[in-house]
């Protein structure tokens, strides 16, 4: 039996290769798996239609979770999930378009499964009691609301002999094969990439590998259709903060 380090009140993890796991993907013909950039890689809010309201921290200038920021920004997920008819959807669990991916499939009543590299991804986030903590409790709320939660590698397989914290190769490591696993399962990707090279370009790779692009119908870029929404109708440089 695998032994998980943590646990999240209401949510039972599953291991990639659970009977729990295949009844979840039992008849469906279209799952949709999402992956996308972090708050630090959208726009300043100075840029945008939002433009007027404040915004905490340097690492979310958009402010995606003030709640004018998320509506919008999940109002665009929401288009494309529309759009592409899912029967199914995969989220990873990570702050920005995954979160906003998670939320609308709920929106749409879809059937979701949060894929998560390992059951300890939010204690790389704030302290969910203080006041940037937002994204740890949104991670926890939407374990809780899946249908299903897979744990792609257990913490305690991070953690080399001798040492009690997780090795950073390893954690990499498994960030890749969170994103494997979701390339295996998903009919279609849903990305949010504006271009640059990071966690979702790494995603996007294993795409490619797999046979699934833009060109073959296979992959959406969300990034695009989000700037055209968010911004005001002035020149932007999407790579200006980069």
């Amino acid at each position: 039996m695998i032994e998980y380090v943590r646990n999240v009140p209401g949510v039972e993890f599953q291991s990639p290769d659970s009977e729990a796991l295949k009844t979840w993907l039992e008849g469906k013909k279209n799952i949709v798996a999402g992956t996308g950039h972090r708050p630090n890689k959208l726009p300043p809010r100075a840029q945008t239609v939002l433009r007027d309201t404040p915004v905490r921290g340097d690492y979310d200038k958009f402010g995606l979770h003030t709640k004018e920021g998320w509506a919008l920004a999940a109002s665009v997920a929401r288009d494309y999930l529309t759009k592409l008819a899912p029967d199914g959807v995969i989220a990873g669990g990570a702050i920005g378009w995954d979160m906003l991916v998670a939320a609308a499939a709920w929106n749409l009543g879809l059937p979701i499964c949060m894929a998560i590299p390992f059951e300890t991804q939010d204690s790389r986030w704030p302290d969910p009691k203080k006041p940037h903590g937002v994204a740890a409790r949104t991670w926890a709320l939407q374990l809780q609301r899946a249908n299903i939660v897979v744990v792609v590698t257990p913490t305690s397989q991070l953690i080399p002999a001798g040492q009690n914290v997780p090795d950073e190769k390893l954690v990499n490591r498994a960030m890749d094969d969170r994103n494997q696993f979701m390339v295996d399962y998903a009919d279609h990707i849903l990305a949010f990439h504006n271009g640059t090279r990071g966690g979702t370009a790494n995603c996007l790779d294993a795409c490619e590998k797999a046979g699934m692009t833009v060109e073959n119908g296979k992959v959406t870029n969300a990034w695009k259709g989000f700037l055209d929404v968010v911004l005001l109708k002035e020149e932007y440089d999407p790579f200006a903060n980069f």
